[in-house]
Parts: C-alpha cells; sequence; structure tokens
C-alpha cells in the first residue's frame, strides 16, 4: 500500500495519514507512527495500540524506521505520471528510444518499435547501487543548480551596487561640467566687470574734463563781460583774441570727444558650446558586459607545476624612486594586467606581452588592487589621514581615474566578491559593501594582515603578519581552520578562478600552494633559487596560465605553469 500526503487542516502535508482514522472519517487525519508490513496499512498511536494487542506477530515499524515504510503515494504518481498523457502511468520502456512510455505513448509513437518492454519485467535487473548513484549524480546536479541560483542573486544584489556606484558617478560628472561651466561663467563676468571698470575709467576721465573746462570757460566768459561794458579798448583787444583762441581749443575738444564718447558693451557667447552639449546623448555611455566566471577550470586542489619563467622590467623613467615596488597584481580578463606602485604611487597598465602601456598617478601610496567589472577595479589608497578606495576604469588601453570612497579603518589587505568588499586593518577583518557602507567586523585580532576569497565567496582567507598564521575563515566570520609555519611570516595570498590557494612570502622568498581547506602545504612552487627576491604579491593569468608575481624590485617574474 502507497499512501498519497493529504492535508490536515489548510497548509500542512502528511505523507502517512492513519489508515483506521480515514476509513473512519476523510475529513480527519492523523499522522500515522506505525507501519505494519502484513496489514499493508498505517496506524497513529491510539490506532496502533488495538493493533498490537490482536497481531501481535505482525511485523511493525515505527517512525525511526521509515527505511521500511513503502513510498509515499504522492511520490509514487509523481514519478509514475507520464508527462504528456497526465492521467496515465508509465508502465513500458522503449529501449530504442530510451524513453518511458505510457500506454498511449506506445500506441501514438511506438507501435512499430521491436524493444518495447513492461517495465516491471525491466525492474527486476535493476541494482540499487545504480540508483543510488543516479540519486548521487541528481544531488550533485541540485547542488550546482543551488551554486547557480546563490550566484544569480549575489549578481542581482551585485548589479545594485554598481547601479548606485554609477548614480554616483553621473552625479560627479555632472558636478564636474558644472564646476567647468562656473569657471567659465566666473571668467566672463570678470572679463565684463573689467570691461565695464576700463570703460567707467575713461568716460569718468573725460567727464571731468568737461567739468573743468566749463568751470575754466564759465570763468573766461564772466572775464570778457565785465570787460566789454566797463574794460579798456586794449582789454577788450585781449579778450577778443582769447576768445577766439579758446573756441578753438573747445571747438578741437568737442570734435575729438563727440566721435568717441559712446561705449557700449555686449555678450556674445560662444554657441558652439550649446550646440555641442545639445548633440549629446548623455553625459556617458552606459555600458553592459559580462564577466566569465569558471570556478571549474582545474580541481581546487589539483597542484599547480612550474614549466618555465621570464622576468619582465616594470619601471618607467618618470618614476619618482630609482626601485619599484609593486604591492599589488591584477588580472584583467583581456589578458591585460595592472599592477600597483608604491614607491613611485603609481598604477601600471601592462599589455599580454607584459609592456607598460598605460600608468596613472595616484595621490599617495596605493596598495591593492581588486577587479570589479571587466573594465573597472578599485584600489587602497591613503593619504596619511584616510584611508580610501578609489575605482578606476581601463577604456582602450588608457587608465580613468573615478570616484573615491572613504573607509573607516586603514587598509593592509582587500578581496572582492559580487559586491562583497573585504578589509584587512591589522586589527580585524572587516566586511564592507561596494559603495563604502561597513556591514560588520567579520573577524578581530592583531597583525591581520592580508585576504583572499574563494570563487563562490563560502571561504574567506586571512594572513596573520608576523605570527606565521594563516586562517581560514566562514562567510560568517567562523574560523574553519588554522595552518601555521616558518614559511608564513610575512604571507600574502590569492585563490585562483578554480579555487587554488597561493601564497607568497617576503623573508623566505618562496611561493607556495595550500589546499582549498588550508590545512596542509600541497607544493612549493618557486624559491629564491628561482629568482624570487622579496615576493609581495602575486596574481593568476588564466589567459596565459600563468603565475605572476611582484617583488621590491623593478621586474615581475612570470612563471608559465600546468
Amino acid at each position: 500500500m502507497q499512501y498519497s500526503g493529504r492535508y490536515k487542516g489548510s497548509d500542512s502535508v502528511l505523507d502517512y495519514c492513519c489508515s483506521p482514522c480515514e476509513e473512519i472519517d476523510e475529513n480527519t487525519l492523523h499522522e500515522a507512527d506505525v507501519y505494519c508490513k502484513n496489514c499493508v496499512k498505517f496506524f497513529c498511536g491510539d490506532c496502533s495500540k488495538p493493533h498490537a494487542q490482536l497481531y501481535k506477530s505482525h511485523d511493525t515499524y515505527g517512525q525511526e524506521n521509515l527505511s521500511n515504510w513503502p513510498v509515499p503515494k504522492a511520490k509514487a504518481d509523481l514519478l509514475q505520471k507520464c508527462q504528456v498523457h497526465r492521467n496515465k502511468k508509465l508502465k513500458h520502456f522503449c529501449s530504442g528510444h530510451n524513453e518511458l512510455c505510457c500506454s498511449a505513448c506506445v500506441l501514438q509513437n511506438h507501435r512499430l518499435c521491436m524493444d518495447v518492454a513492461l517495465i516491471s519485467t525491466l525492474a527486476k535487473k535493476t541494482k540499487e547501487g545504480d540508483i543510488q548513484q543516479l540519486l548521487l549524480n541528481l544531488t550533485t546536479t541540485q547542488k550546482h543548480l543551488n551554486d547557480l541560483q546563490n550566484a544569480g542573486e549575489s549578481n542581482i544584489k551585485f548589479v545594485d551596487i554598481l547601479y548606485e556606484i554609477s548614480l554616483q558617478e553621473i552625479h560627479d560628472c555632472r558636478q564636474k561640467i558644472d564646476a567647468i561651466l562656473d569657471k567659465l561663467e566666473e571668467t566672463a563676468k570678470k572679463e565684463l566687470k573689467d570691461m565695464r571698470n576700463k570703460i567707467t575709467a575713461s568716460v569718468t576721465a573725460n567727464v571731468e574734463t568737461f567739468i573743468g573746462l566749463q568751470e575754466d570757460l564759465q570763468t573766461f566768459c564772466e572775464a570778457v563781460k565785465d570787460t566789454a561794458k566797463k574794460g579798456k579798448e586794449e582789454l577788450r583787444f585781449i579778450a577778443g583774441k582769447k576768445c577766439l583762441e579758446m573756441l578753438q581749443q573747445y571747438d578741437a575738444h568737442l570734435k575729438k570727444y563727440s566721435v568717441t564718447f559712446e561705449s557700449t558693451i555686449t555678450f556674445h557667447p560662444f554657441t558652439g558650446i550649446e550646440q555641442w552639449l545639445s548633440k549629446l546623448p548623455g553625459l556617458g555611455k552606459i555600458e553592459h558586459s559580462s564577466m566569465e566566471k569558471q570556478t571549474i577550470l582545474r580541481q581546487q586542489d589539483q597542484v599547480i607545476s612550474v614549466k618555465g619563467k621570464h622576468e619582465y622590467n616594470v619601471r618607467l623613467g618618470s618614476d619618482s624612486h630609482e626601485r619599484s615596488s609593486i604591492m599589488s597584481l591584477c588580472c584583467l580578463p583581456d589578458g591585460h594586467v595592472l599592477l600597483s606602485d608604491r614607491d613611485s604611487q603609481r598604477l601600471k597598465l601592462l599589455d599580454k606581452s607584459f609592456k607598460i602601456v598605460a600608468h596613472c598617478d595616484v595621490s599617495v601610496a596605493p596598495g591593492d588592487i581588486c577587479l570589479v567589472t571587466p573594465e573597472q577595479v578599485v584600489v587602497t589608497v591613503h593619504d596619511g589621514y584616510t584611508q580610501m578606495i578609489q575605482f578606476i576604469s581601463v577604456n582602450n588601453s588608457q587608465l580613468v581615474k573615478g570616484t573615491k570612497i572613504p573607509l573607516q579603518q586603514r587598509c593592509t589587505g582587500m578581496a572582492h566578491h559580487q559586491g562583497d568588499m573585504y578589509i584587512t586593518a591589522e586589527t580585524g577583518l572587516y566586511h564592507y559593501t561596494l559603495n563604502g557602507k561597513l556591514v560588520k567586523k567579520l573577524y578581530e585580532d592583531i597583525l591581520v594582515w592580508k585576504c583572499a576569497v574563494s570563487p563562490n565567496g563560502d571561504r574567506i582567507y586571512i594572513t596573520k603578519k608576523g605570527q606565521g598564521k594563516i586562517l581560514t575563515l566562514a562567510k560568517n566570520g567562523t574560523v574553519l581552520s588554522t595552518i601555521s609555519g616558518p614559511e608564513l611570516q610575512e604571507p600574502c595570498i590569492y585563490v585562483t578562478n578554480a579555487g587554488q590557494v597561493l601564497v607568497c612570502e617576503f623573508s623566505t622568498h618562496i611561493i607556495m600552494q595550500l589546499d582549498r581547506d588550508g590545512t596542509r602545504k600541497l607544493a612549493t612552487l618557486a624559491t629564491q633559487t628561482d629568482g624570487l627576491k622579496h615576493p609581495v604579491s602575486l596574481c593568476f593569468n588564466r589567459n596565459t596560465d600563468s603565475v605572476i608575481v611582484g617583488q621590491y624590485r623593478n621586474t615581475i617574474v612570470v612563471f608559465k605553469v600546468k
């Protein structure tokens, strides 16, 4: 007997109901506590007592032995129901088409097939181990689907964070344009004011000249009037000559100022600015890009082996220091490599042949670099007072500085996963959002140095400077494991896309690989005899299958691996 799940009340489902109770009233269901193999019936606690008294020899099984109970009818129906003919059960199997069939399927699609057999016949040949293996495969598939679901949900949150950041960048872009327009406006206003002051000063001087001439003329006119009435002939003669002389002088003044006296001011805007702005479709271009996430390129604990190595000089002639300190390396999806040179306070972009194709200066020493999108990274910078992360865009092999976001702690290391920023700050590990909001302190201790995160975000690795330790944490900050040793005094840690854990150590000049659980060393990839000298950063370039190592010197070392 197989029993289907039935509803008890309005919101719960019972896989097994008491058979006697259901026979009395289908609307009153009680959960079964006992199954009788001989009666092929289920009994609740009350009904099982008289059954046990009457049939003491029957084989009964309680809920602690559910493996001896039959499959619930609801689950059996789910498996046996034909997906095409919903009211039919699967009774046949066509091995030629590898299809389960109901009687209707056989009539419609398999009448000519010679290898259609009854499932009841074939089932006798099926081994339990085969089903268990299939069940294991289903469980693995279910886990992969769950991982994809989690990745999708994380991506939605990540896109929302990038949306907020992009909104801020649009606002910042508008602010910069406003600042430029404000400056142009102030320049135009100053030019207008200077012009007005110049004209006013000139006209004022002319007006003052006219006032002085009028006063002189008025005084002379009064003297001439008195002379004309009372003066002697000599005075009248002199007055007449001076009148003629003065009239000639004033006539010259009148001619001079009547031509240049009226001044005007007009403003003629550069119409090209307005026309150019009106033709723009927006403040910038909104682009959608996808970054391939390959988390199973290799087995997570597959040991990496070195096939060869090359060294490349990454110093520029314009660098402010003779020696470079390559504090961080970041491999971009297109194969380019971005590095931070702390001593020269520069970011440098290398092409696939490791030639410097672009650089940009930052205000102070740059630290760790993390990839956010295929064309955007964040880098830690410190101005002596405030710790910040700065966005840098990579456009057409050019580096464009973007928004700066302050942090509450001084950062020694940084890792990023789907919008979650993990910051080490000597006093612990902190979880930030990409827009700079502190979520929580995940782990607290002294001398927390560097960090890295697994491809699916379920594990966070932190290093302890001077203590010779690397800790593996769960996403909530719980310590899962610790590994220690003399080779781990000043370690930098990196996790490949496949989940392989790589460590470089400053003082012992080595690169090693740990297992994903962070419990044991798997291999030593390179040492000082291979050309390493104070390695402080590393990354894995999946485009070329190479491990790139940054050092306290002007060269990076590129190990070809397999």
